[in-house]
């Protein structure tokens, strides 16, 4: 552990970057899960139609592995930096 005041700061700034970064991985597919979960719910108790819902799950199935494109190019370039 860094025992001068910059060095704790410094490691600690990156302690927090680290946490930010990995949070924001996390949050996209909890937010698509989640909102497909209420929005089918709400198709559920309204009955609305039939492919509303396969457009939901259409756009949920899709947008993984989306998600999983645009990091893979996101990885890419930051190893490409330095």
């Amino acid at each position: 552990m860094p025992t001068g005041p910059e060095k704790r700061r410094r490691f600690d700034r990156i302690l927090r970057r680290k946490r930010v970064v990995r949070t924001l991985e996390i949050a996209p597919p909890i937010i698509i899960g989640t909102s497909l979960f209420v929005g089918l719910g709400w198709l559920w108790s309204h009955g609305g139609p039939a492919w509303i819902g396969l457009a939901l799950a259409g756009a949920t199935a899709l947008a993984k592995p989306a998600l999983i494109v645009i990091r893979v190019l996101e990885s890419r370039r930051h190893n490409q930096r330095g």
